[in-house]
């Protein structure tokens, strides 16, 4: 929950993404602290594939992250204002690994509980947005709803997402008339904070959501399968009608249609010729940036235009395709698949509403429906992952215990006439476990957020020797090509000229395929002529397509 709903203004420039690394450090470390003694050899026996797919995909990512072109800071904690780097997907794998261990079916119910907290926290946040204004004091260039999440787009998601975990609770029988009320009064509400956040996504989730519970009600309410059948053709021809609108074709284009979809397409294009030219390694986490300008098609120089550029591909299938190549890919798909099998699994397997089952069901329908369109924004990334697992462990748990019913029961005779040994304690107690690898999922988490904190100090002090301070790379502050390129800037503008120079010869070397850094170089007034003739031919290799990059003269 805090994940999502956490956002730190004071003394960052990036008051959601670095904020939100650190907290999932904590969580995902204090989670497996908390799950070692769940993880044992029954659970390594019981889960050989998914635990096989797991080792595949951190093989390939540490693959990725040692043998790409990309700064090794870069690609392990990501770039500025995203934070998809290797580090991020690490702690994701290690919160799905500690749900997978889970078997209480209590876990399950507060698992939806900890979304609906984060849903009211940002319902809440919304309204008094609404009434009396933003009281957060960020820039706001959208004039819309950020949410926590920083982004009308984002928060239109999760908001979302939340619905369709709303819509489970409303038509589920065994849910308490406060929970069914509760969501009632809800759903308006979230439904408004999507229509004030302008964002087209929140609308189909919202109507995604409703669509995936409405199955699983009438699949409950007809003995027959014929309603529930007819139910899921329309849906799916209503689905592809719906991506034909968005893609500009059909009765539904001028509702659907907006022109960042065309916008989506190129970086989508881009993204897919980045993993191609990047197969076995792929071209380093979050450094699809790095890649844009030279996968682009020539089309992209009008639509979005020759120096609009893009970070990340949109699609955080492609992202992870440019980010690690085929084996990332391949990994991260059969992960999806095998959500996929356990869905169909328990729903083949039960033809009765569980709202425990829909809503994590529901949730992450939506979620995946939202990463073909968007990024793994930390905040939306963690319930994917986490309700992902959920569902698996979910459907291995209704199976044994079908599996037990089944069964004759068998009396054990092996204690008979043998006292009870009581329970020894463990020696050390799993919340002592919890609160010190807590303190290690920190220690992992904060370079990003001190190095942020750092640079906002610096920034503030205008002093030179500070900022300057900042171009050396330490645990506490990995360094980063957008703040390269900063201080580069700020030092040339400022009157600095010598630094600047040096600092720019720094950043290219740092990253070299930096389109930026290079072109700063060409702006320097102390770079020599050699230098300039060096950064047109850079810039030329990494934006082939560009006629318009001058030469030294």
């Amino acid at each position: 929950m805090v994940v999502t709903v956490i956002v730190f203004t004071q003394s960052v420039t990036d008051p959601v993404n670095v904020t939100k690394l650190f907290c999932l450090g904590a969580l995902s470390f204090a989670a497996l602290g908390a799950a070692t003694r769940l993880i044992g050899l029954n659970f390594l026996k019981g889960n050989r594939v998914i635990l096989s797919v797991l080792g595949l995909f951190m093989t390939s990512s540490l693959s990725t992250l040692l043998a790409s072109e990309a700064p090794f800071s870069q690609s392990f904690y990501g770039v500025y204002g995203r934070n998809n780097g290797f580090l991020l997907y690490f702690l994701l794998v290690i919160l799905f690994l500690t749900t997978l261990s889970i078997t209480e079916q209590e876990f399950f119910s507060k698992l939806r509980l900890a979304l609906a907290v984060s849903g009211i926290a940002n319902v809440f946040y919304a309204l008094w947005v609404l009434a009396f204004g933003d009281f957060i004091g960020w820039s706001n260039p959208y004039g819309n709803l950020l949410g926590t999440l920083g982004n009308p787009n984002f928060i239109g998601s999760f908001f979302g997402m939340f619905a369709a975990l709303l819509f489970s609770l409303v038509v589920a029988k065994q849910e308490s008339k406060f929970k069914k009320f509760s969501a009632l009064i809800l759903l308006p509400l979230v439904f408004l904070g999507i229509i004030q956040s302008h964002a087209v996504q929140g609308k189909v989730l919202f109507i995604a959501g409703a669509g995936v519970v409405g199955f699983y009600w009438l699949r409950d309410k007809f003995q027959s399968s014929n309603p529930s059948i007819l139910y899921a053709l329309f849906a799916i021809a209503g689905f592809f009608l719906a991506l034909l609108g968005t893609l500009q074709k059909g009765p539904l284009s001028e509702i659907l249609y907006k022109e960042t979809v065309s916008l989506r397409g190129q970086y989508w294009y881009a993204g897919w010729k980045t993993g191609l030219s990047n197969p076995i390694f792929g071209a380093g986490f979050d450094s699809y940036g790095d890649w844009y300008r030279r996968s682009r098609r020539e089309s992209a120089l009008s639509l979005p235009g020759i120096d609009t550029v893009s970070n990340t591909a949109h699609n955080v299938y492609l992202d992870i395709f440019a980010f690690g190549g085929w084996p990332l890919f391949i990994s991260y798909v059969i992960l999806v698949l095998l959500v996929v099998v356990s869905v169909v699994k328990f729903t083949l397997r039960n033809k009765k509403f569980d709202s425990n089952f829909v809503g994590l069901t529901a949730v992450w329908i939506c979620y995946q429906l939202q990463s073909t369109i968007s990024i793994n924004q930390i905040g939306l990334a963690i319930w994917g992952w986490i309700f992902g697992a959920a569902i698996i462990a979910y459907e291995r748990n209704d199976r044994k215990s079908a599996e037990s019913r089944s069964e004759p029961a068998i009396p054990d005779r092996s204690m008979k006439g043998r006292s009870a040994r009581p329970k020894q304690e463990p020696v050390i107690s799993a919340g002592l476990i919890a609160g010190i690898a807590t303190v290690v999922g920190m220690l992992v988490a904060v370079p990003p957020l001190s190095a942020d904190m750092r640079w906002r100090n610096a920034q503030n002090s205008q002093d030179a020797n500070r900022v300057e301070a900042l171009l050396t790379s330490s645990y506490l502050n990995p360094i980063n090509t957008f703040e390269f390129n900063n201080i580069v800037g700020v030092f040339e503008s400022n009157g600095f000229t010598e630094i600047a120079h040096k600092a720019g010869l720094e950043a290219v070397k740092f990253n070299p395929n930096s389109f930026e850094a290079w072109r700063n170089i060409t702006l320097l007034s102390k770079s020599t002529e050699a230098e300039k003739a060096l950064a047109y031919s850079n810039m030329k290799r990494l934006d082939p397509l560009n006629t318009t990059i001058g030469t030294a003269k």
